[in-house]
């Protein structure tokens, strides 16, 4: 599989939720991933360390998911 521009657009979604986020200080958000739905839109989301944690794709997918989007096309995973 040959990756597209499209596909590296994500990947700079993914790369720029990380760098609004980051938490340097105590290492939070050190994930962000975005997904793109069948319809082009994008979602981008951060991980979370908590008790149990949640994974960046689950935000991402979440934000998209609450937006009303079901069906999903691509996601990417990038680490700061």
């Amino acid at each position: 599989m040959q990756v597209e521009q499209r596909d590296l657009e994500l990947i700079q979604e993914a790369i720029k939720v990380i760098d609004r986020n980051f938490d340097e200080v105590n290492e939070r958000h050190t994930v962000g991933a975005a997904v793109r739905c069948a319809n082009g839109k994008v979602y981008a989301g951060v991980n979370l360390y908590s008790i149990h944690g949640s994974c960046a794709e689950f935000i991402a997918i979440g934000a998209a998911i609450t937006a009303g989007e079901r069906e999903f096309e691509t996601i990417v995973a990038t680490r700061a």
